[in-house]
């Protein structure tokens, strides 16, 4: 017997709670006030752009004698869905029962309510959380998390009220900490060459992007399509610019993608054509075998050119300080073998002409010891 009327004055003092809470009624002379306020704040979890879900959780810090609580709020549905509620951890454990629970996300409005039962102590508690709210960014703008505790009429500014109660009913008061919450686009807000199109053959041209709205670090990759083929010209990094050097003439679609630290990629293009040189132009000129070497070796002189008009022809040279010798006359052969008689410090230049007789040159320093001591 005394079991069904303990349980029956738990379930009055739960109706009674929960009506209170709900409908917000305070009374004057029923308001619970503590030496050190209780302080609500919020706290994001989780990547706010566009398009991504992350949590609200609503806190509360040097509670006393909490026996339930109830959560109003008022958001734009455009700019935001609320996917779920619950309850926090600031219940420690104990399993409040939540007999009002409406999200609506056509008029953006939130309503949860939550209330221990039965003969037991209110929770005391600080740096716990209250509710925990599931959220979906659907464009950009700012949310105002900013709590009140009267009756007055929520709205995008004045978003949230919180009621508090303890065990006997009476209503808990309370500070409050706003926080706005900046909703944006991750996107690439320009992508853009220093030389403007079209170009020769040759020419070193910088691709330089600038994104916003990124989590975290951010990296980027630039790549090219010649109409036909796909060539990754710096895969990601850190690094949001690179400069790019078109080996032939033609039309392309330049592509910046860039990662958040979620992996969410977005990407942007630039079209860029490429002219032909009217004159060479030497795209490398390499040794195979790094200086200095030692007296008798091959050594492989390789070049790289494009441009000009017709075909290309290459001419190899060696200077000493005081002697010049030509190791090969113009032919079309753009790679050598060099095997130096002497010891000493080398230029070697190449010569590239064109069928026109327009002439390119390019020098590589060497060095030649008798020995390697």
């Amino acid at each position: 017997m005394f079991n069904k009327i303990k349980n029956k004055i738990s379930f009055i003092v739960f109706l009674v709670l929960s009506f209170q809470l709900v409908l917000s009624i305070n009374y004057p002379n029923t308001i619970a006030q503590a030496a050190t306020l209780p302080n609500i704040s919020y706290s994001i979890v989780g990547d706010t752009t566009v398009g991504n879900e992350f949590t609200i959780n609503v806190n509360i810090s040097d509670i006393t004698n909490l026996y339930g609580d109830s959560f109003e709020f008022k958001f734009d549905p455009t700019l935001i869905q609320v996917t779920g509620i619950s309850n926090g951890n600031v219940f420690d454990g104990q399993v409040p029962q939540s007999p009002n629970k409406t999200i609506d996300n056509v008029n953006g409005s939130v309503l949860f309510t939550s209330v221990l039962l039965g003969d037991k102590p209110g929770v005391t508690a600080s740096g716990q959380t209250l509710f925990t709210l599931k959220v979906k960014s659907l464009k950009e703008g700012n949310l105002s998390l900013n709590t009140v505790s009267d009756n007055s009429v929520l709205s995008l500014v004045n978003s949230a009220r919180v009621k508090l109660a303890n065990a006997s009913g009476d209503v808990i008061s309370y500070n409050s900490t706003k926080l706005d919450v900046a909703i944006i686009q991750f996107s690439i807000n320009s992508f853009a060459a220093n030389l403007a199109s079209p170009q020769s053959i040759g020419n070193s041209i910088t691709l330089t992007t600038v994104a916003s709205g990124a989590t975290g670090t951010s990296e980027y990759r630039f790549t090219q399509f010649d109409g036909s083929k796909w060539i990754v010209i710096k895969d990601y990094s850190t690094q949001s610019s690179v400069s790019w050097m078109p080996t032939k003439a033609g039309t392309y679609t330049l592509y910046a993608d860039v990662k958040n630290s979620n992996g969410k990629i977005v990407t942007k293009s630039l079209p860029y054509v490429i002219a032909p040189s009217i004159t060479p132009i030497i795209n490398s000129y390499t040794a195979s075998l790094a200086s200095p070497q030692v007296l008798g070796k091959s050594i492989s002189l390789t070049t790289t050119a494009s441009g000009g008009t017709g075909t290309l022809q290459y001419r190899f040279t060696e200077f000493d300080g005081a002697k010049w010798t030509t190791i090969k006359d113009y032919s079309t052969q753009s790679s050598i073998s060099w095997i130096p008689t002497k010891p000493g410090n080398y230029a070697l230049y190449l010569d590239v002409k064109d069928s026109t007789g327009k002439i390119v040159t390019k020098s590589l320093p060497y060095v030649i010891k008798t020995s390697t001591v």
